[in-house]
């Protein structure tokens, strides 16, 4: 059985931290174990966790019960792991799993080789309701082009995040190998536009792509009994690749759709991650008047050419950022990450930043509302 914890904050404080200075909270959110309720005097944090685990590829957070909720991906046995920052009390405490018995029955024919059951990248919709996630395996036994598979999968919740109950929908996508020519399914985001339903995704191998969901089903809206990307691949649109210097290898994954006044903007990450206070990730944007692309950066150069403008890299401790989330409070915007700490030992953390906008209408960052000391 896989678990995954959370962390609440005061969102009240997260609010007026805005204007006045940093959140003094543990951004450590993901626990294996804790014996007691972490408490809260003023804005410091006097309790830390017993075991500590990192957050990894955090989801958007969303708005439940006055409180803020997100996942992020598992590690170490847990399967996904939880964020829930509570508006009105000071207090954090254990959150409840998503696979709270078990893991769906076909995930072992994904995790072949690496039967871990712990799944990567959870993406929300409908306020959590739904939750996409990847699962992934990969071996050195066989060829490149047969060594890894993927799936992004759906769980539902028939209850509510303080009561769930998990109710498998099976498998979106799959795929296998990284064949440059090919979508990998990795990496899901959701974006609902108007009464349209959006599934990007994408890592390395062919990039980023898009394709539309049927807002019923929530899978494929064209033959969705074909979940291989390999099979029908005019059902997904080519939206943004990143080659290595060497032109060898595609280096773009993460990807994050947002829709904000006549355009879309393209969050992706560069370079490489996991790898503590070593990883090369950063964040590139480009945006488009339609969903489809093209999606050009400031100079106007195509992110399936290679464009992207530089939105957020290393600076200080925060190393490696990546995986953009947007959550909308009140008549405020939130922007979250994960980072690598450079002066705790390579952790990765959470972050959260106000964003905002300029004059020609490109998404700016404001100051840290976590600060990252522990």
């Amino acid at each position: 059985m896989k678990h995954f914890y959370g962390l609440r904050i005061t969102l009240n404080t997260m609010l007026l931290s805005m204007t006045t200075g940093l959140l003094l909270i543990s951004s450590s959110v993901a626990v294996a174990e804790m014996k007691n309720k972490l408490t809260f005097s003023g804005n410091e944090l006097h309790q830390i966790y017993d075991t500590e685990e990192f957050v990894h590829d955090p989801s958007a957070l969303f708005v439940f019960d006055n409180r803020l909720i997100g996942y992020s991906s598992g590690s170490a046995g847990i399967g996904l792991q939880g964020i829930e920052v509570v508006l009105n009390e000071s207090v954090a405490e254990r959150f409840v799993p998503i696979f709270k018995d078990k893991e769906p029955d076909w995930v072992d024919t994904i995790q072949v080789w690496n039967q871990t059951h712990e799944f990567d990248v959870p993406a929300v919709y409908q306020n959590g309701r739904y939750v996409f996630y990847t699962v992934y395996d990969e071996t050195d036994t066989l060829g490149e082009f047969n060594n890894i598979q993927d799936a992004i999968a759906i769980v539902k919740n028939l209850g509510n995040p303080d009561q769930p109950q998990w109710k498998d929908l099976g498998i979106v996508i799959q795929s296998k190998g990284e064949k440059l020519d090919m979508p990998r399914a990795m990496d899901p985001a959701i974006l609902q536009d108007e009464e349209t339903l959006y599934l990007v995704f994408g890592s390395h191998s062919g990039g980023i792509y898009l394709t539309e969901l049927d807002a019923k089903t929530l899978k494929l809206k064209d033959y969705p009994h074909l979940t291989d990307t390999a099979a029908k691949q005019e059902r997904f649109v080519h939206l943004a690749q990143h080659m290595s210097s060497d032109g060898e290898e595609s280096e773009i994954e993460a990807p994050y759709l947002y829709k904000h006044g006549m355009y879309y903007y393209l969050f992706v990450n560069w370079g490489s991650c996991c790898r503590g206070i070593d990883s090369s990730y950063n964040i590139r944007i480009g945006r488009s008047k339609n969903i489809q692309g093209p999606y050009l950066d400031k100079r106007q150069k195509h992110m399936r050419t290679g464009g992207g403008t530089l939105f957020l890299t290393s600076l200080g401790r925060y190393i490696g950022p990546g995986h953009v989330g947007i959550v909308q409070i009140e008549d405020r915007q939130i922007l979250t990450y994960h980072y690598y700490d450079g002066n705790d030992d390579g952790i990765s953390k959470l972050a959260a930043r106000e964003l905002l906008w300029n004059k020609q209408g490109w998404p700016e960052l404001g100051q840290h509302l976590i600060k990252p000391d522990r």
